[in-house]
């Protein structure tokens, strides 16, 4: 073979790889977002479900909730779509995970 044609084989695989890499960094760098996303989707529905159910009387002497307004219905109603909507999430995280997982973190043989 020929320098030039060595060279042209030579770099064809150099270039090869290192377009493998920046692709294969990009799409754990993108599986990586997907998770980041849902666990910040998760302690939003966890900061939401905190915030519904601080219903304290307003003092020692009264029972009226601080809540002005209260009614029973609405609040159960979000509390029970907030766990609907975090049950959900943490379906999809487990599942993104799960992918995370099977492509960047488990080693596979080379094909020969």
């Amino acid at each position: 073979m020929k320098k030039f044609e060595q060279t042209l084989v030579s770099s064809s695989k150099k270039i090869k790889a290192a377009r493998a890499k920046i692709i294969s960094e990009n799409a754990e760098a993108a599986q990586e977002d997907i998770l980041r996303l849902l666990k910040k989707a998760l302690r939003d529905i966890d900061s939401e479900l905190l915030s519904l159910t601080d219903i304290h009387p307003d003092s020692e002497l009264s029972l009226s909730v601080v809540t002005p307004n209260f009614n029973a219905e609405t609040l159960f109603t979000k509390i029970q779509s907030c766990k609907i909507r975090k049950a959900n999430k943490l379906v999809e995280l487990s599942i993104a995970q799960e992918t995370y997982d099977e492509w960047f973190t488990e080693e596979v043989e080379e094909n020969a």
